[in-house]
This record gives C-alpha cells, structure tokens and sequence, in this order.
C-alpha cells in the first residue's frame, strides 16, 4: 500500500483553495425567503441588509474579508516562506476557526423558520446555500491547517 502524505507546499495550495471556497460563498445566496403571497426571495451574502439589520448579516461580508486574509498570508507565505513561516498555520487555522463558527452562528439565527400573523403562516425563512458552502470551505482549510498549527503552538510554546 502506497504511503500518502502531503507536503506543505500542498496543504497551503488547499488551504488556499479552501479560502477561494468561502471568497465565492460570500456572493451566493445565504437567506431564501418563501413568502406565500410573494413568492420566493434570494438573498445573497453581500445584500443581506436588504432583508435585516440584525449583525448576523454581517457575517458573509467578515467571512469574505478574513478569507481574503488567509489568502494573502498563504501568498506571502509561498512567496517569502522565511518571512511568516512559523505563523502561517496558526494565523490559517484560526482565521479558519473563526469563519467555521460565524457559519455555525448564522445557522442557528432566530430569523430561521416560519413567519406567521395570527397564526397563519406568511413565510418560510430558510439558509441558503452559500453559509454552507462557507462553512465547507473553512473546514477544508481548517482541518489541513490543524496539524502544523499544533506544531507552531508547540514551537512557540518551548520557545518562552
């Protein structure tokens, strides 16, 4: 059986990826809204103060600007590795971290679920699909992140 292992050169090209995941997400819808007499409304990520103020909508947009971040992190990273080189996975893996429980606090949003006036229902709120495909590309970057970040805690940790 072949043994497979990644370099690092790799897991930062997939954490990259990872973060152009969440970049893209960031445009797509995030609130559906099924109103019985209006039909259906998407709302995309950067639009999300069309439909409430609540700082929940903000988050798509905080999403977006720590995956762009991550992104130029791993760039400097690739592009100078002596420079940033024990705090690339640390920086990846809590920024990650950070954009995986914004998803997580988007989902459990009180908007979610049915609006009704004297009990009969105007609409259904749902989460679209770009929380989601968010929340898979902060996983991918977290998860590939995790292993050298625990070795630069370590690091950093025997170092004091």
């Amino acid at each position: 059986m072949a043994n497979f292992k990644l370099d690092a050169k790799m897991m930062g090209l997939l954490t990259f990826i990872g973060s152009v995941i969440v970049i893209v997400a960031a445009f797509l819808t995030w609130i559906t809204y099924e109103g019985v007499l209006t039909g259906t409304t998407n709302y995309g990520g950067m639009n999300l103060g069309d439909y409430t103020d609540g700082w929940q909508a903000n988050i798509p947009l905080i999403s977006l600007i720590l995956a762009v971040i991550m992104i130029v992190v791993e760039i400097v990273d690739y592009m100078k590795p002596e420079m940033l080189a024990k705090y690339v996975s640390i920086i990846v893996f809590v920024l990650s971290l950070v954009i995986l429980v914004l998803g997580i606090l988007f989902i459990t949003w009180d908007i979610f679920g049915t609006l009704a006036t004297a009990g009969i229902t105007v609409a259904e709120v749902k989460v679209g699909m770009g929380c989601y495909v968010a929340i898979i590309g902060a996983a991918i970057s977290l998860i590939l992140s995790i292993g050298q970040a625990f070795e630069a805690f370590k690091k950093l940790a025997n170092k004091n």
